[in-house]
């Protein structure tokens, strides 16, 4: 507004011709309007739109040629603009203490225009121009510092309200702005102090050569034209403490040199956030031990120390067995409590720089670093019996007390493994090993196992493919009534041969294809080809035969078992009464109240239902009332020794007697000696199962059998 209004002061006085004096009047009177709203808004007041009502008035004069001209007119304006300069520096001096220098020019420029239109001598008002023109040329010289300097305390103002330092600086390091925070982050008490000098006073602990390779890195970005240089560092503060900051850096040019604008921000509180997600990402969150990525990350250092030391490393790998039992039974919330108080217990195992963490559901793994040669098998051993110990006293988990056992396997670096991939691949191993043989103790890991897991694999690529290829078939054992000399049930049993492994044993690859998921359609499998052959011997001399065939858990559990079933039946004009499903005694324990739903439902539709291999590691006499079983079957382990060994004599009576008072059929399975099925049927035993009567065979040699008389019945 000022420079209008003497832009317009100036024109006006510009123009001498008297044509369009009226013109200049007018220039006038803008000129004092805008000096008016200029000053206004210099001392931070509201602008005043009715100031240009001057305006508007001097244009209305000067057309009605009021006052007798325009002399009397120009003579008002500069009576008016006198007022203003005398009001113009009053109001800075009052309201703007650090410009009264300018205000006292303002106050001379006004006495000096009212002198010049008093009716003084010519001579005196001749001299007095002079005057008036320096002090013109002063007043708005002083105007234009106090804009300027206005100007610079709202920058310094802004900078000064930022939340984060801020440093300005030339190609040598010389400050030419610091505000107080950047000051305060650096421990100074404040930034004048520092102004002017060299960042090598602001960073006393870095070398200058530091400082100024920096400082080249930046004005870099000017050459390539790049965006803002961005760098994390640690800078030691004037008190000797280290301080994590981000510099942000960019180039600017301001008459004709380049400046360093660099942003300094304390990354302190950013540091620890990003240290507590890393935290985070390395911890289990149920148990607040380490998870598998970081356990991983602990046994890169451990086992490259070990390495290096000459020392040894143990790995114990620890599974809770039956968990999913005990998860599905209380619930994921109990599920979830119970590994937390089994995390809890495992701590005890830690020992100074052993490393414990969950690495999977319910796998834990005790890592015990720094075993001199021939220590790690003693602590293995020691820290398992431990976990042993451990798991004696039951859990208390929502009101019911919890018995779980764990399986242990372990492995030793650098005796079986050198890498942490690999330790923990074969501690694995050999946990799984452990399940499989049902030990107690701990599984040390050995090369079978490795080689037997390679074969896994190899069973387990073939087997994706072996139902298309036509690699498995059915083979049925007749099970024979010895008292009436013939059979009216055959058990179906699964085989497979292989092109490249040849007959596989079903004790390999039925627990695999249940670990891997395979067992579904292979089940189904079975149930087709059973109604199948049901079908196929109608009008032979085994249509009157049944066929008992195999249930995984997993099978009774699958949504569409049962559809999948009675889908067959249907098809192949088969009866539910003539199937009978064998399941094994674990099927039965493991969610007693789905399965007791399940079975109900299956007998009412009409199938037989067996327990297979009664007797062995599960047995629980409450569910042979719970559930509407129609056959038990004794276990070959039982059999075997029942003509030679008492207790086994004992115990299968006790089973048949069981059977029969329950109304059940009993059949013993893996008779495979005269003397075996003469005791048997001495106890009260006449339907049995094995190799002394009939191999399993498929199903045109058992017809072929049974039509030649060939069977020993």
């Amino acid at each position: 507004y000022w420079g209008v209004g003497q832009l317009a002061l100036t024109l006006s006085e510009l123009v001498a011709d008297a044509r369009v004096s009226d013109f200049r009047l007018w220039l006038g009177a803008c000129g004092l309007v805008a000096y008016y709203q200029g000053t206004l808004l210099f001392l931070g007041k509201q602008l005043s739109h009715k100031a240009w009502i001057l305006v508007v008035v001097t244009l209305l004069l000067l057309v009605g040629d009021f006052f007798g001209g325009t002399g009397r007119l120009a003579f008002l304006l500069v009576w008016v603009m006198s007022g203003l300069w005398l009001w113009m520096g009053w109001q800075l001096a009052i309201h703007k203490s650090r410009y009264r220098i300018v205000g006292k020019f303002l106050v001379i420029r006004g006495v000096i225009n009212l002198l010049v239109v008093l009716p003084l001598p010519a001579a005196l008002i001749q001299g007095l121009h002079p005057f008036y023109r320096a002090a013109e040329v002063f007043s708005l010289l002083s105007m234009m510092y106090a804009v300027l300097a206005e100007m610079q305390d709202r920058y310094l103002q802004t900078v000064g309200s930022l939340s984060h330092g801020l440093a300005i600086c030339d190609e040598l390091g010389q400050l030419h702005l610091l505000n107080e925070q950047a000051a305060h982050l650096l421990g100074y008490e404040s930034a004048a102090s520092l102004r002017g000098h060299s960042l090598m006073r602001l960073f006393p602990h870095t070398t200058p050569q530091r400082i100024l390779a920096y400082l080249h890195r930046v004005m870099q970005q000017r050459d390539l034209q790049a965006g803002p240089w961005v760098d994390e560092v640690e800078v030691m503060r004037f008190d000797g403490t280290l301080l994590p900051v981000e510099l942000i850096a960019s180039v600017y040019r301001e008459r004709g040199q380049h400046y360093a604008l660099i942003q300094v921000i304390d990354i302190r509180e950013r540091r620890l956030a990003l240290d507590r997600l890393r935290q985070a990402a390395r911890i289990d969150t149920l148990t607040g031990l380490l998870n598998r990525r970081a356990l991983l990350e602990e046994m890169e250092h451990v086992v490259h120390h070990a390495l290096q030391k000459g020392q040894e490393v143990g790995v114990l790998y620890i599974d809770l067995d039956r968990f999913h039992h005990f998860n599905d039974a209380l619930g994921h919330s109990g599920g979830d409590l119970l590994l937390s108080e089994v995390a809890n217990r495992l701590c005890q195992l830690v020992k100074n720089d052993d490393i414990l963490a969950r690495v999977d559901g319910d796998e834990f793994v005790l890592v015990m670093p720094g075993c001199e040669s021939g220590e790690a098998l003693a602590r293995i051993q020691a820290a398992s019996t431990k976990v042993q110990q451990l798991f004696d006293q039951p859990f208390e988990i929502h009101s019911f007390s919890v018995r779980i056992r764990p399986s242990l396997g372990a492995c030793i670096c650098p005796l079986q493994a050198m890498d942490k991939e690999t330790l923990l691949q074969q501690a694995s191993l050999a946990l799984y090993a452990a399940k499989d043989q049902k030990l107690r103790e701990v599984c040390l890991f050995d090369q079978d196992m490795d080689v037997r897991n390679r074969y896994n694999l190899l069973l387990e690529e073939q087997m994706a493919m072996a139902l298309q290829r036509r690699e498995m078939h059915m083979v049925y054992q007749p099970i024979m009534d010895v008292d009436a000399h013939r059979f009216d049930k055959v058990e179906a049993l699964l085989r497979w041969d292989n092109q490249e492994l040849g007959r596989v044993d079903p004790d390999k690859f039925i627990p695999l294809a249940e670990r891997h998921g395979m067992i579904l359609p292979l089940g189904n499998f079975v149930v087709d080809q059973a109604c199948q052959q049901l079908a196929a011997w109608r009008g032979t001399l085994l249509e009157h035969v049944k066929i008992a065939i195999n249930i995984s858990a997993w099978q009774l559990y699958d949504v569409h078992f049962m559809a999948h079933t009675l889908g067959c039946l249907q098809a192949y004009g088969v009866a539910a009464y003539q199937i009978e499903l064998e399941l094994t005694e674990r099927v039965l324990i493991d969610d007693t109240q789905q399965t007791e739903t399940l079975l109900g439902i299956l007998r009412d539709l009409g199938f037989g239902l067996s327990v297979d291999d009664f007797g062995t590691g599960y047995s629980a006499m409450s569910y042979l009332t719970r559930f509407p079983l129609t056959t038990l079957k004794i276990d070959r382990a039982f059999v075997r020794d029942v003509a030679t060994n008492e207790r086994s004599r004992m115990l299968a009576s006790a089973i048949i007697a069981l059977g029969r008072s329950l109304g059940m059929m009993v059949i013993a399975e893996g008779v495979e000696l005269v003397s075996q099925q003469q005791e048997l049927q001495h106890l009260g035993c006449n339907l049995m199962q094995g190799y002394y009567f009939a191999r399993p065979m498929p199903a045109e040699a058992l017809l072929d059998s049974v039509m030649h008389d060939r069977l020993r019945l």
